[in-house]
């Protein structure tokens, strides 16, 4: 068939944006249409005062899926690697990352500042798959599909967990080998604090798989 090319993109499960503009609740002055019926969907609602989407998050977590062979329902949504990774490796070296580091080794951006708090960095194991999911304050420029294709190097033995630790500490981009693809990167979550909005619990943590 006729070549189609492929788009680097990140997915979301859900999305959070705080448009300036007339609340999105509101119908238009005499109108008596629903609100299904103006384009608006149930799920919106105003912002609290001084509420940036971006800037007010305390948390990301974004999730990445590896899958063992392409077929119709993981083409396009999962990454499948020539060899199949170790995910005791490389869980072994994404242990490193818990805790507030400078993470200039993992980014290509060139200015900072570099510094991420990071609480959550794990791979688990699902049906003819592996997923990842990594939860920061921030993450810089192509961090998260770097770290993935560090830790991929990592899973099949062509870096060491301790290598990966290291370059960590020195802040050395030499590691970087690969970059991920994007297919089977995708935004699970993004947390804010207090929660918001009011009337919703707090994301809860993500189903894990067996490990």
């Amino acid at each position: 068939g006729p070549h189609r090319p492929r788009c680097a993109r990140t997915r979301a499960g859900g999305q959070f944006s705080n448009p300036d503009a007339p609340h999105p609740r509101a119908a238009p002055p005499g109108s008596e249409l629903p609100l299904a019926t103006l384009g608006v969907p149930p799920s919106v609602g105003g912002s609290p005062a001084g509420f940036s989407a971006r800037f007010s998050a305390r948390y990301r977590l974004y999730t990445y899926r590896l899958a063992r062979e392409v077929t119709p329902f993981t083409a396009g949504r999962a990454y499948t690697p020539r060899v199949w990774p170790e995910l005791e490796r490389m869980n072994e070296a994404l242990s490193f990352l818990l805790g507030e580091w400078d993470c200039h080794a993992f980014t290509v951006q060139s200015h900072g500042p570099f510094g991420c708090h990071l609480t959550e960095a794990r791979w688990v194991s699902e049906p003819d798959a592996l997923r990842l999911w990594i939860r920061s304050n921030r993450f810089l420029y192509r961090m998260v599909r770097i770290l993935i294709g560090v830790s991929l190097q990592v899973g099949i033995g062509k870096t060491e967990p301790s290598e990966f630790a290291r370059a960590l500490r020195e802040r050395d981009r030499s590691i970087v080998k690969q970059v991920a693809p994007a297919e089977g990167l995708y935004l699970a979550a993004v947390g804010y604090d207090p929660p918001w909005p009011e009337e919703r619990p707090e994301i809860p943590a993500p189903p894990y798989g067996a490990t």
